[in-house]
């Protein structure tokens, strides 16, 4: 099976060219790198003017396994942000409410993740703060969005994960920003409410994670970035990445991006003794109409990365599996074709293969997986329905079983996603 779907991909593979990679929980992001993306969240207090705006999403979603329950529901709603801005601006005071509704549900089905158990629809006041802007330093406090390595949105459903916590960035000049901050709670995707950090890890102590990081992008395409993470008794955790990018011409470049990850426990150890790393390499080139992508992630040790409070950054990430198991090593190869001129404006359509590689023996077998996505986009290009978009995903996986036997599993997924953004 995956000799043919290999080769299957590879013929078409200059036709059918894709630049975005991973990580998945970036997919509706305009910033597809894990830093970058982070960053833009973390320097909204200084951003002049902020709109009040209503969002429309609905997520339709079947999981059909082999050897489990299928997943099916049909969610809408959406979220409405109001902010308010006071003293020349410098003085911010946000809400956003969110609610997720059932449309379908068959409950001979398994939930998917955008409604609560038993495919109940629920609302939830996701964030809740304020934030003061001083020239080149911005303090903001309270319940919000975070979008860092490990420390994000995850997997978006319908409502997103927010945190409550402050944190304090300074603009060092138009290339370099520094941050850091506390985070204390977590409101989980189907939660109506906040709880601790370490309660939504499982771990028995109620301790605050701080985090800190650096970015310095002195051009678009270039990027150096770096971000640490410290929960006592827990884990610290350290992520790097870089990017360049090399013009060929007007509408030609090459991008060459890495990322590098380390989690050591520490402290009483929580969670057991462990020392993960992670690495990832990605190319990626652009020529008018079309673009491509190959990464590469390594994940080497027999333990397990620790993400408890968002999804994994790794290049490799994609609709269905992050191919982030111990001892797990993946490449994927991807395409995009934007079919504007050819006379249809505003659709585009994407794929992407990944090979995923694990022990078939031993402490850290798992089945080696491939998985391909195919995903077809459309926003329309008229002004009147300028913010609506239209997405159509499909997921396939494949398992070869490992030398216990009997626990490989095939899955498909198909999703439908609108969104669609106005201000108000």
């Amino acid at each position: 099976m995956r000799a043919r779907w290999l080769a299957f991909f590879c013929c078409w593979l200059p036709i059918v060219i894709f630049a975005d990679t991973g990580p998945e929980y970036l997919e509706g992001e305009e910033e597809r790198d894990p830093l970058s993306s982070g960053f833009i969240l973390l320097k909204r207090p200084f951003l002049e003017k902020r709109e009040n705006y209503f969002h429309v999403r609905s997520f339709y979603q079947n999981r059909d396994f082999d050897e489990a329950a299928e997943r099916e529901d049909w969610a809408g709603g959406g979220w409405l942000n109001v902010v308010g801005s006071y003293w020349d601006s410098r003085i911010k005071l946000a809400v956003t409410g969110y609610t997720s509704k059932k449309l379908y549900a068959d409950n001979n089905k398994a939930d998917t993740g955008s409604l609560q158990p038993g495919h109940e629809g629920y609302s939830a006041l996701g964030e809740v703060y304020g934030s003061l802007t001083l020239d080149k330093v911005a303090l903001q406090a309270g319940r919000y969005a975070v979008n860092l390595p490990y420390v994000n949105k995850s997997d978006i459903r319908m409502i997103p994960q927010t945190f409550q916590g402050a944190h304090a960035i300074y603009i060092l000049n138009d290339a370099w920003s520094v941050g850091g901050g506390v985070l204390t709670d977590i409101k989980a995707r189907t939660s109506t409410g906040f709880d601790s950090m370490y309660e939504k890890a499982g771990l028995d102590k109620d301790e605050d994670v701080y985090i800190a990081g650096s970015i310095y992008q002195p051009e678009s395409g270039t990027l150096l970035g770096l971000y640490t993470l410290h929960a006592p008794g827990f884990h610290n955790g350290i992520y790097v990445e870089l990017s360049k990018r090399i013009s060929l011409n007007a509408d030609k470049h090459i991008q060459f991006s890495g990322q590098y990850t380390r989690q050591e426990s520490t402290g009483d150890e929580l969670d057991g003794d462990f020392t993960v790393n992670h690495y990832g390499g990605r190319v990626t080139w652009e020529k008018g109409w079309y673009s491509g992508s190959i990464a590469y992630t390594d994940y080497p040790e027999q333990d397990r990365l620790r993400r408890p409070w968002g999804s994994s950054p790794g290049f490799t990430s994609i609709m269905i599996n992050d191919f982030d198991r111990p001892q797990e090593s993946a490449w994927l190869f991807g395409g995009t074709v934007d079919f504007t001129s050819m006379g249809a404006p505003g659709f585009s359509a994407n794929a992407k293969y990944v090979i995923g590689d694990t022990p078939d023996c031993g402490m850290s077998a798992s089945p080696d997986r491939d998985e391909m996505n195919v995903n077809l986009k459309y926003a329309p290009a008229v002004s009147k329905l300028a913010g609506l978009v239209l997405q159509l995903r499909f997921g396939w996986v494949w398992e070869e079983e490992t030398c216990v036997g009997g626990d490989d599993g095939n899955v498909t997924e198909v999703r439908f996603v609108t969104n669609y953004t106005f201000d108000i």
